[in-house]
């Protein structure tokens, strides 16, 4: 979309060290960008509003009652439908894999509380965190494997993380549902279960969000 109407698109990798993020964020002042898209953050959103009166800035996320316009999916809705299916099941044994925890997260504030409300407090034991990839899923496959009480389910933060927890397990003759994110090919390659999150229509309207200079909160429908 970008490249269609003459821009150019600079990626700008914070490994969430916050200097790095907030000097990209200067960087707006010096003109350098025309706009910026969050995709990810270790900043407050409070902090990132303060930017904004150097140029346009976009978050792919809920922002709230800030006046930083925002382009995101409804987790929440997908998270709730996803456990709640669960239940109805009688699964009961439910692991989770996060990138960062809770605390710093949206993506996993927001698992944990529709896990909580339809089951209660986490096994600390179902809990892998810092899972960002397939090596990190083959971490969190090999423990979760070897648990006394193995998980018969693994909701996972990416589907590249469900694909390799799932091939763990596979190897070792055992049997688990993995869930994923994001709606990848390998997901539809390998019959996992996944939650689409629009990643590709965020990214459409977040850029056209940073062109008209609008500020605007949308809101898109993900689908398990």
């Amino acid at each position: 979309n970008a490249f269609e109407k003459g821009y150019m698109v600079t990626l700008l990798p914070s490994n969430y060290d916050k200097a790095k993020e907030k000097y990209y964020f200067t960087q707006l002042k010096n003109k350098r960008f025309d706009g910026i898209i969050v995709t990810s953050r270790v900043h407050e959103m409070a902090e990132i509003e303060k930017f904004t009166k150097y140029g346009t800035i976009v978050c792919c996320e809920d922002t709230g009652d800030y006046l930083v316009s925002g382009v995101y999916v409804d987790r929440l809705a997908a998270y709730n439908q996803v456990f709640a299916e669960l239940k109805a099941q009688g699964k009961n044994k439910i692991a989770l894999t996060l990138g960062r925890s809770q605390l710093i997260s949206n993506s996993a504030r927001l698992t944990f509380e529709a896990y909580q409300k339809n089951f209660g407090p986490l096994n600390p034991d179902y809990l892998v965190d810092n899972c960002y990839d397939g090596p990190g899923g083959i971490i969190a496959g090999d423990y979760f494997s070897q648990l006394k009480d193995v998980p018969e389910v693994v909701f996972t933060n990416n589907d590249e993380t469900a694909l390799a927890i799932f091939q763990v397990f596979q190897r070792k003759g055992l049997t688990v549902q993995v869930i994923g994110q994001s709606n990848m090919y390998v997901s539809e390659a390998m019959g996992i279960s996944t939650i689409d999150l629009q990643l590709s229509e965020i990214g459409r309207l977040a850029f056209d969000l940073v062109c008209t200079k609008e500020y605007q909160k949308i809101c898109l429908k993900s689908e398990y």
